[in-house]
C-alpha cells in the first residue's frame, strides 16, 4: 500500500480530508458533512496531532492510486503526537 501513497503537507492533507467528507468522490454531490462542519472537525484533528505531524494520501481528489477494490477511494494517514490516524472514504460510480 505504501507504493500508492505519497507524503503531502498539512494543507494538502486538510484539503483532501475536507473534500472526501463534504462531497461524494464519484459525483461530487453533498457528502457526509457540510463543508463547514468538515473543516471544523479536521482543523481540530490537526490541532490535536500537533506540529511535526507527517501526512500521506493516495489522491488529490482528481486522480487516484486505489488502495481498495472500490472504483474510487481516498485515504489520508497522519502520524503525529504519538498517534496514527487513518481516514478512508470509498465510492462507486
Amino acid at each position: 500500500m505504501s507504493a500508492r501513497m505519497g507524503e503531502v503537507d498539512q494543507d494538502a492533507a486538510s484539503a483532501v480530508l475536507v473534500g472526501m467528507t463534504a462531497r461524494t468522490l464519484a459525483y461530487r454531490t453533498r457528502g457526509r458533512y457540510p463543508i463547514g462542519q468538515a473543516r471544523d472537525v479536521f482543523q481540530k484533528t490537526i490541532s490535536l496531532l500537533g506540529h511535526g505531524t507527517r501526512w500521506w494520501t493516495n489522491t488529490d481528489l482528481e486522480a487516484w492510486n486505489p488502495v481498495s477494490r472500490h472504483v474510487m477511494d481516498a485515504l489520508v494517514i497522519a502520524a503525529g503526537g504519538g498517534v496514527l490516524v487513518a481516514v478512508l472514504a470509498a465510492d462507486e460510480d
